[in-house]
Order: structure tokens, then sequence, then C-alpha cells
């Protein structure tokens, strides 16, 4: 999870013709090729293979996980 930048960004032409996405509005996410070093189960291919997509779904399952180990420590820590 630190390894990974959220973003915001726009759709540039090929994904607005390819995928059907507006470039009006500004997106939220995280860059597929940094979750793929990671995680490549969460990663899916467009139809067409020229956009990699994130399982936004299943990266849910992960940040769960992480904020329970950051719980832990912290638990951890104000014991202390």
């Amino acid at each position: 999870v630190n390894s990974l930048d959220g973003i915001k960004y726009t759709w540039n032409e090929l994904g607005q013709e390819l995928l059907g996405y507006s470039a009006d509005k500004v997106e939220l996410g995280v860059l597929a090729q940094q979750i793929e070093k990671q995680l490549p189960e969460l990663i899916a291919m467009s139809e067409t293979g020229d956009y990699k997509m994130v399982a936004y779904s299943r990266l849910v399952a992960v940040l769960i996980e992480a904020v329970k180990e950051l719980s832990a420590k912290v638990d951890v820590l104000e014991k202390k």
C-alpha cells in the first residue's frame, strides 16, 4: 500500500474512443502499473488490450487488511 499513489486524471483520447469515457470530469484512482507490481491479480486488460484496468472492488480487501495491520501497530504503541 505504501508504494501506491492516489492520482487525479482525465481520460485521454484513446480511453474516450475505446472505452467510451468522458474527458469532462476528473477521475480518482491508482496507477495500474503500480498495482501490477505487487498484486497482478487485481489487473485486467481492456478488450482491445490497450489499457490496464484496476479491479477496485478487489482492492478493498487489501486496504482493509492494511488498515487492520496499522491498527494493531497503533494499539501496541498506545500501550507503551
